[in-house]
Order: C-alpha cells, then structure tokens, then sequence
C-alpha cells in the first residue's frame, strides 16, 4: 500500500537505505512525495502498521518497527531498542477474542464480525479498512461476464473473509448468460468454495483451482485466470493500480480505449473533486461491461483493555505499550 510512495518499492526491495519520498522538515512536518496521485494516502499513514511516532536522537524517522521471534514461538521482539512496543506476546483462548479481552487474558485483540462489543471492560475502536474484495470475470463473452457475475451473492461471499465487518456496496449485474461451464481462479483462502459453490447453485458447472498465491498472481498477470477474486487496496484509486500492464496483479489491461482514457483522467485529475466524478464512471464502465463485481467494504473492531488507560501516550504523542500482552 506504499508503493506510491516514492522510493518504497527500492527501500524493500534492498539496495536503498531509506525511503527517498519521506522526509521530516522539523518535529511536526513530515513531506511525503508520491508518483502519482493516491487521495487514501493520510489514511495508510494513519494505520498504526505504517505509523510515524517522530524522530529519533539521529535524525531519523521513528517508526512502529520490525519484529523478530524470541526464544518462544509466541514471543515477537522489537529489532530496534528504541521501537515504541518492546515486547509483543501472542496468547489464544479457546473461546476466541472476545472472551480473551473478557477474561484478562490479552489488552488487544481484534474482535470478529460475530462478537459482540457491549459489555466489555475495554475501548472499542472501529478501522475502517481502504479496500474492496472484488471479483473479476474476463469471459470472451460479455454476456457470460455478466451472467457469471450476477449469479454471485456479493454479502454472503463478502462473510468468507474471516474477521472483517462487510460494508456493501452496491453494483452488482442483473442480466446476462450464464455459461455453461467455468473454471474459477482462487488463492488459496476462504473463497476457495464460496464462489464455485454459489455458481453450481446458480446452474454452472464450475470448478475452483486453489493456487499458492504466487502462482494465483502469475496466472491472473498471463491472462489464463478467466474469473477470480481481487482485494483492492485503497478503493478504486487500488483499481487503477491493478490496470498498469506489466504488473504481476494486471487485471484490466487497455483492451477498451475508453476504459482507458478514464483511467489516464483520474491519474492525470489534481482536484479531487473532479477525479471523484472520473473514478464513479469509471466504475460504472467497469460493473457495465461485466468485468467487475465490487463486494464489500470493510472495517475492523480493536478492542483495548481498561488496563491500559495511564500508560497509553508518552509526553510526545507515541504509543508506549511495553509488555502489553497482544491476542492472535
């Protein structure tokens, strides 16, 4: 999600020693220099994953860090000593996350769609997540890309994804063929039957092909993946991504000359305002000719125990959460 920052993909690919786009001018000014225009891109740096806490003593931006295991398999070890959480401890409860927080057990666990949040001794805090499970056809036909897509329940495939809270959207085709027979690309995950499932239910004779994920990106990028899944990060900003050619997660590619000049218009647009109009029809492109079928948007629940409370900011905003006990 922060390969639009300039110089992300080189500082982790190895050779670059720092990010070339982020630079802090002083102790309140961060200058983030993108590659193109991303409007989600506060939101991500606002994910305590990609979290900037300050600077550090050397002048460098202090992050959240990177972790490594400790002597226990349950134990995870900040790399840096100056790292904000120093010890992370994963525990489990047989009853799930709710009863871990419940019970004292843990101070942070992410709570599932089905648990309930009234009544915990803690604070519930609710992420919204900048991405959208999608599914993609790319059928010949595009009356069996309509067909297919609009034989698929968008909630009910939407509930596969294991801790989310869905959001629907709306969108989904209502006419079309269906096609007699048709092999579905999936990585391997919960939509493995989800989606074959509900297409033999709708009268096609599908077959799932779970792959590595790897594998799965290869396939979609050499175009032998007819129909998959796709989570876009960061909304349809996310999609445009998933059209660069040449990228291992190429979806769309430039077969419509008009599906293409939108998409150049959105990256060219500098007012939000208007690459708001250009992305919606866009969408509407993509739904119309039965190649997409958006899902659902999601949150995500944390909840963070009572015990917390006094020791949750240092004096310069970051988190000091030494020692905390952490839920998988």
């Amino acid at each position: 999600m922060l390969a639009i920052v300039v110089g992300w993909t080189e500082h982790m690919d190895g050779p670059a020693g720092g990010v070339a786009g982020l630079s802090a001018l002083d102790d309140a000014t961060l200058v983030v220099r993108l590659t193109e225009p991303f409007e989600p891109i506060l939101d991500v740096l606002a994910d305590p994953a990609f979290g900037i806490s300050g600077v550090g003593d050397s002048g460098l931006l202090r992050t959240t860090g990177l972790y490594l295991r400790g002597d226990e398999p349950s134990q995870l070890l900040a790399r840096e000593e100056t790292a904000p959480v120093s010890e992370i401890e994963l525990v489990s409860h047989d009853d799930g996350a709710r009863a871990a927080i419940a019970d004292w057990e843990s101070d942070w666990v992410v709570l599932t769609s089905s648990d309930r949040s009234d009544g915990l001794d803690a604070d519930v805090i609710r992420l919204p997540l900048g991405i959208q499970l999608a599914i993609v056809s790319r059928l010949d036909s595009e009356q069996e890309r309509l067909g297919a897509l609009a034989a698929l329940e968008p909630l009910l495939l939407a509930g596969e994804v294991a801790g989310l809270t869905a959001r629907p959207v709306s969108g989904s085709t209502s006419s079309g063929a269906l096609p007699a027979a048709l092999v579905v690309d999936v990585p391997i995950g919960p939509l493995d039957d989800a989606m074959s499932a509900q297409l033999v239910a709708a009268g096609v004779e599908a077959v799932a092909i779970p792959t590595e994920r790897a594998v799965f990106s290869a396939r979609v990028a050499s175009g032998e993946a007819a129909m998959f899944p796709v989570v876009v990060p960061g909304g349809l900003n996310g999609l445009l991504q998933l059209g660069t050619p040449g990228r291992v997660d190429h979806v769309f590619g430039s077969n419509s000359e008009a599906r293409a000049e939108l998409a150049q218009a959105v990256r060219a647009e500098v007012d939000p305002a208007q690459r708001g109009i250009f992305l919606a029809a866009l969408e509407r492109a993509l739904i119309e000719d039965g190649l997409l079928l958006p899902i659902g948007r999601f949150e995500v629940r944390v909840a963070i125990s009572q015990r917390l409370d006094g020791r949750r900011h240092r004096a310069d905003g970051t988190l000091d959460l030494s020692g905390v006990r952490f839920a998988e």
